[in-house]
């Protein structure tokens, strides 16, 4: 389809999956939403051009953020998950890795990826119910990715938290 011309949706030449179809769907109506959700959404949007463009090449997120949402709470939480993905990128990966049987990372679509380490970040940040973290990543991973991204991620991330609780 063709690419959606609404600025809450990086696009710009970055050949991402956000089409015009996710308007409809994904932040038309992101007053409506609850503050954390929305952060988490821009928190992926902004790692999924991270990842495809390298972070010397995007707008800084402070940048990205205010252009996308006008709550300050938002632009708050979405930074704390963005900055952890980045400064634990490399533990948070290797998290990933371990639980990923016969999946090497590169291998997994940025989204899946990205959806994964937001998760990882947040039940590293423990401010969140685990419950709720997991359900929102899957959420995320649902909207934006492939048909079977949803249940990738919640068995993925399910097997990372599960692990988690066994070595406490």
């Amino acid at each position: 389809g063709e690419y959606c011309s609404c600025p809450a949706i990086p696009v710009g030449g970055c050949g991402s999956r956000f089409t015009a179809r996710d308007c409809s769907t994904s932040h038309r109506d992101s007053t409506s939403m609850r503050p954390r959700s929305l952060a988490r959404r821009l928190a992926l949007q902004y790692l999924h051009m991270v990842d495809l463009r390298g972070v010397d090449n995007v707008e800084p997120s402070a940048e990205f953020f205010a252009a996308h949402a006008d709550a300050t709470d938002v632009h708050t939480f979405a930074t704390e998950l963005v900055e952890a993905v980045l400064s634990q990128r490399t533990e948070i990966d290797a998290e990933i890795s371990a639980a990923a049987d016969n999946w090497s990372l590169a291998r997994l679509g940025s989204i899946e990826r990205n959806a994964l380490r937001i998760g990882c970040a947040e039940l590293r940040l423990a401010v969140t119910p685990d419950k709720v973290i997991l359900d929102e990543a899957v959420r995320l991973a649902k909207l934006f990715g492939g048909k079977d991204s949803g249940g990738f991620v919640n068995g993925l991330l399910d097997r990372i938290y599960s692990q988690r609780g066994s070595a406490a």
